[in-house]
């Protein structure tokens, strides 16, 4: 289980580098973090794999955050989950975001003042969340869990085209073109999304614009 391993001012201390590895499998320095920095936050909320290595340089001492010691702090104190949606915003759905081709042309402000706005939607498992056919008026970031994509062959009968799981998106096709939804995504298990509706993109891609003609 991926953890959240981190350096903070109060009772830790020491450096820690931050190291990736080249395509040739060299090892390249990527940064050296002090007291108060995190890091491990992307496998932690991606239940992925970690892509670095991460050294200490002296005698270092860190605070370890588990997923299961997490959950029991939230049923405690239900206030830490709304701190840790904006932690995830802040370091990972922004990264995210980034790379997805209808954000890529945002500055980093904009993306930012799109976090602020989103919301966080949990649906059941075997719930449907979009239908194809339907008008596209919002798109998904996955936060937590797996859904599945099924398309219609010509026959109508249903077939699953993909999974998608915690770091995709979904539904931005019918948000981009304003054409209908090209296809049905169902939870495939309990899941958390992080939602963009269309007046919200609208928004912020107004406020660009008229940015880039004051320009």
């Amino acid at each position: 289980v991926p953890v959240c391993a981190l350096l903070d001012d109060a009772g830790a201390e020491g450096e820690v580098d931050v190291i990736g590895k080249a395509r040739d499998g060299s090892k390249v320095p990527l940064a050296r973090l002090k007291e108060g920095a995190i890091f491990g936050e992307v496998a932690f909320f991606l239940n992925s794999t970690r892509t670095t290595d991460v050294v200490a340089v002296s005698a270092t001492t860190i605070l370890e955050l588990k997923k299961a010691d997490l959950k029991e702090t939230i049923n405690d104190h239900p206030r830490v989950e709304e701190i840790l949606f904006d932690f995830y915003k802040e370091r990972v759905a922004d990264k995210l975001m980034a790379l997805c081709g209808i954000f890529r042309p945002m500055s980093g402000a904009d993306r930012k003042e799109i976090l602020a706005r989103v919301r966080l939607v949990r649906m059941l498992r075997e719930s449907v969340i979009v239908k194809e056919g339907e008008s596209g008026e919002t798109m998904y970031l996955i936060k937590l869990g797996r859904v599945s994509v099924w398309v219609k062959d010509k026959a109508g009968n249903e077939k699953k085209a993909a999974e998608l799981s915690e770091g995709d998106f979904f539904g931005e096709i019918a948000l981009a073109t304003t054409k209908p939804r090209v296809a049905t995504v169902r939870a495939e298990s309990n899941v958390e999304l992080v939602e963009f509706s269309r007046p919200l993109i609208k928004d912020v891609l107004h406020k660009i614009s008229r940015s880039l003609i004051g320009k």
